[in-house]
Order: structure tokens, then C-alpha cells, then sequence
């Protein structure tokens, strides 16, 4: 049995995720999705269009990706949007941003470190607020301009997106910001007792990203 001074810590995390609990229950939405940002200070912006970031933004590059991608894959994709939404879980630059319809996977995200003291925060947006996709075949993912982003599931599309509840919007350049609400922050010193307490609701590294390396990592 593991002594009261090593157990204090995922007592103090388990407090956390009860508060957090509570601000669940104080701005639930019709439709809610969620989102973690390890810092406070990021913007709401798709990885693509910040100024330092390369990666996906036409369909040249998204086919680059395909040939190098579908070496690796079984089952392959079932279109070229899932492609894209294969390229956002591997860290590569989209037009996409990422939502979970699971609130502790968003805490999970939030709770991360970063370079620096920074706070993590949770946000929430009602589904409502984007356009849903009715079918991807016939999406154009790099239009110039569109009047909402796309609201895209893609919790059945891969393996990470399945492990996340993962939904995804599509914007485009120059679009504004959707406005998500905060509905919690985690204080930077908490962090890493929210991230042990956690792992007794499943959610680690491990789980949440689906890789045998990081599972190696986390067992060693």
C-alpha cells in the first residue's frame, strides 16, 4: 500500500479534477466540445497559419504527405480529408484545430508541460457555432474564405482520433478566432498532480496517444 505522503499528491489532483467537475456542471452546453491549451497564452489558431509553422496548406502538400504517409498505414484513410486529419495527430502543421468531446481528455491537454510557467487552461464551445460536414468526399479543404468553419468527427477516422472522442474544425486563412469560453485554468505548480491523478481515470500518455514507444517510455 503506497504511504499517505506519496498518495497526497493524486489527493491533491483528485480535488482539482472535483473542482473542475464543478465548472463542468456551471457551463455545460447543448452541444459542447472541449479543448486543453498547456498555456493560457496560446491563441485559438490553427497550427498552419501562425507565422512560423510549415506544413499542410494546399493539396500538393497534402498528396506529398499521402506518399509518405500510406507506407505506414492499415487501413489506409478512407479520403484525403482523413489524410489531413492524420497529418493534425502527428504534430504536422493544418488548417485544423482539435476539440474532444471528452472533457478530462482536454484536461489532460491542458495539464501539460510547456517551455516556461505557464497555466493551462480549459475552453468550451457549443458545436453549434461551426458548420457540420455531411460528407468529406466533397469537402474543399483549402478554399480561401468560408462564412463558419467545419465542424468534422473525427473519432472514428484513426486510432489517435478514437483514443481523444477527437472532432476537428477546418478554417481558413485570415478567418477569425472562434470564440470559446474558458471554463477552467490549472495553475502551473498543480499541473503535474492533475496529470498523476488522471492515470486512475485512464488517461495517460499512453492511452491518449496510442503509441508502444510512449508506452515503453512511461513502463521504464
Amino acid at each position: 500500500m503506497a504511504s499517505d505522503q506519496s498518495s497526497d499528491p493524486i489527493r491533491a489532483g483528485l480535488n482539482i479534477i472535483a473542482e473542475y467537475t464543478r465548472a463542468l456542471g456551471k457551463h455545460l452546453s447543448f452541444r459542447p466540445l472541449f479543448r486543453g491549451h498547456a498555456s493560457s497564452t496560446w491563441a485559438l489558431q490553427p497550427s498552419a497559419f501562425r507565422t512560423d509553422a510549415a506544413g499542410i496548406e494546399n493539396r500538393e502538400q497534402l498528396l506529398a504527405w499521402r506518399q509518405t504517409a500510406q507506407r505506414f498505414i492499415s487501413p489506409q484513410p478512407a479520403n484525403q480529408l482523413a489524410y489531413l486529419v492524420l497529418a493534425q495527430h502527428y504534430g504536422i502543421a493544418t488548417g485544423l484545430l482539435d476539440w474532444t468531446t471528452n472533457p478530462l481528455v482536454a484536461l489532460f491537454f491542458a495539464a501539460q508541460k510547456v517551455e516556461g510557467r505557464h497555466d493551462g487552461v480549459v475552453l468550451l464551445i457549443d458545436a453549434s457555432r461551426f458548420q457540420t460536414i455531411r460528407s468529406p468526399d466533397t469537402v474543399d479543404m483549402f478554399r480561401e474564405r468560408r462564412e463558419q468553419p467545419l465542424l468534422l468527427d473525427t473519432s472514428a477516422m484513426n486510432i489517435r482520433s478514437a483514443a481523444q472522442d477527437s472532432f476537428m474544425t477546418l478554417h481558413t486563412r485570415g478567418s477569425q478566432p472562434p470564440e470559446a469560453t474558458t471554463i477552467f485554468t490549472i495553475q502551473e505548480s498543480e499541473k503535474w498532480m492533475v496529470r498523476e491523478a488522471l492515470k486512475m481515470f485512464g488517461m495517460a500518455p499512453e492511452r491518449i496517444y496510442v503509441d508502444l514507444t510512449m508506452a515503453a517510455q512511461q513502463f521504464k
